[in-house]
């Protein structure tokens, strides 16, 4: 029997902030990491757009990045998940894809590093996972989630846009 999904609007509120939220989540996934032989390292953790920035218009969009440490002032890797993605278990998932650039420093794209890290975190972006593998590892991202509670935002809306000169008013 397929589990019943719960929306992030109907999960409760615990942390107040995104980044709370985002950090608080590292450190449950840190044992999960650990245990496929790999180290979290120190991260920044936000909410916002890609150096891209986002474009409703455009075929593919960034909607999750991780900057290496050389781009940063204090050599921390700076992850920024997209404010339109806000569903608990998708915003997990964008997470540890972008952990595992951070694990090695952005060196390997999506190569042969980041493959190698991914299958073993049994992530979907991986074609080597299988489908009940990666059915598997989104029980166990339900379930953090249920230890989060609501992610604290309620995403933005591109398809709506939005009247400025009506708001000006």
């Amino acid at each position: 029997m397929k589990p019943k999904r719960i929306r992030n609007e109907d999960r409760p509120v615990i942390h107040k902030y995104a980044e709370v939220w985002l950090n608080e989540a590292v450190e449950l996934l840190r044992p999960g990491f650990a245990d496929a032989g790999f180290e979290i390292p120190p991260v920044h953790l936000s909410v916002g757009f890609s150096t891209d920035g986002y474009k409703p218009a455009a075929k593919k969009n960034t909607i999750a990045v991780c900057h290496a440490k050389c781009m940063t002032v204090d050599g921390i890797n700076e992850i920024f998940i997209s404010p339109i993605v806000y569903e608990p278990v998708n915003v997990l998932s964008l997470l540890v894809h972008e952990l595992i650039h951070a694990i090695d420093d952005c060196k390997s794209g999506h190569g042969e590093g980041f493959l190698k890290i991914s299958y073993a975190l049994k992530c979907a972006d991986n074609p080597s996972v299988s489908v009940l593998e990666f059915r598997e590892k989104v029980q166990q991202y339900r379930a953090i989630a249920d230890q989060l509670g609501r992610y604290p935002r309620s995403g933005v809306n591109y398809t709506n846009t939005f009247d400025f000169r009506q708001a000006a008013h």
